[in-house]
């Protein structure tokens, strides 16, 4: 299966979080949030299928 490459734009409005927060949740390491891939410089992707576990992870408030 080939995964979908989003943006921190898109991941942004998918979770409706800051794109700074984004950058800071995936360096802390005790977060869950995935990683993001660098793929060239100026070229950083997360995998869709992550963000979408990440998403499914979450515990209801």
């Amino acid at each position: 299966m080939i995964d979908k490459l989003l943006t921190f734009d898109e991941v942004a409005e998918i979770t409706r979080l800051h794109k700074s927060s984004l950058y800071r949740k995936a360096h802390e390491e005790t977060d869950p949030f995935p990683s993001y891939y660098i793929y060239g410089p100026r070229y950083a992707r997360f995998k869709a299928s992550e963000i979408e576990n990440w998403l499914n992870n979450l515990e209801p408030s």
